[in-house]
């Protein structure tokens, strides 16, 4: 069985759609854990409304904790093998679970990924011949670090419910990337497909798309995943490169000096990580004309 956590917080515009889309499901043997982070609107009559029209839906209701916690919760009181992570303003294709569930068992792994698609709407896509990709856990950390393919976002995938046995979201931002290189890491095979078959709902009011002190958290986790990775040379340098990543678009959202010291620290290893993203070997080679060229460059950028 297939647990479906979704976290809710406020979301009562586009929680029926979400929930729709899981319990309309080719696979039925699955369950719905919808947790209403302490929402000041209509989320937690219409999560109970679903609980009493289908056997397959539990609710929790949470005092105001964030996501990491509402997930949490959920998967504690997850009962499926596995786990599918759902925010509560996207959706899943109809075939999902079935899909992904076939591909995590014909390939005998822990991790299953497919692929997101990213709009305003819900229109999926005509069906592409599928291409399957096997990763081992250092090739699926160091792929998800470069950010090149296998993004560390913990939507859109199954996980071995066993994969969280003692492994929990933290209670901080980018908590997915926190703990997905961690679940990697812990996995025998991971698995991604080229079938796209969840939907995120691009949001311009999103905390992704707007600098809050919160943001800072990243700093954190690079740093954390960094010294993770101190003894093992090939992920140390994917460690690296995503702290240059994470050090300098903070810089450009906050001007922080420590970002920007960060940024020189690390930009002639990127230069030379023939690995490295050009969006980041880019954002190297403009730092060296100095801070005030790269802010000028950046606000160039977003105006076109």
């Amino acid at each position: 069985m297939i647990t479906f956590v979704v976290p809710a917080y406020n979301a009562e515009r586009y929680l029926r759609q979400c929930v729709d889309s899981i319990l309309a499901q080719s696979n039925a043997d699955l369950e719905v854990v919808l947790v209403d982070d302490g929402s000041a609107d209509a989320t937690g009559s219409i999560c109970d409304e679903y609980a009493k029209a289908d056997t397959r839906v539990r609710v929790l209701h949470t005092e105001n904790r964030g996501v990491s916690a509402a997930r949490n919760a959920a998967v504690e009181a997850a009962r499926g093998e596995w786990l599918a992570f759902v925010d509560a303003d996207d959706a899943v294709h109809p075939q999902f679970s079935e899909r992904m569930l076939r591909l995590a068992l014909d390939y005998d792994c822990d991790i299953a990924a497919s692929q997101m698609m990213q709009s305003t709407e819900c229109v999926w896509p005509k069906s592409n011949p599928c291409k399957i990709v096997e990763y081992g856990p250092d090739e699926a950390i160091e792929l998800s670090l470069y950010q090149r393919s296998l993004n560390c976002s913990v939507c859109g995938k199954l996980f071995k419910t066993r994969l969280f046995s003692d492994l929990r979201f933290p209670p901080y931002r980018y908590e997915d990337l926190d703990l997905f290189h961690q679940l990697c890491g812990r996995a025998g095979k991971i698995v991604e497909s080229s079938d796209v078959l969840y939907f995120y709902r691009t949001n311009p009011d999103s905390y992704i798309h707007v600098f809050t002190p919160q943001r800072l958290d990243v700093l954190r986790v690079v740093d954390n995943i960094e010294v993770t990775y101190a003894g093992h040379t090939r992920l140390l340098r994917a460690a690296r490169d995503r702290k240059f990543a994470a050090n300098y678009n903070m810089f450009l959202l906050s001007c922080k000096p420590e970002c920007w010291q960060a940024v020189k620290q690390l930009r002639r290893e990127v230069l030379f990580n023939p690995k490295s993203r050009a969006k980041n070997k880019a954002g190297a080679l403009l730092s060296y004309l100095g801070s005030r060229v790269a802010l000028t460059v950046n606000k160039l950028i977003c105006k076109s």
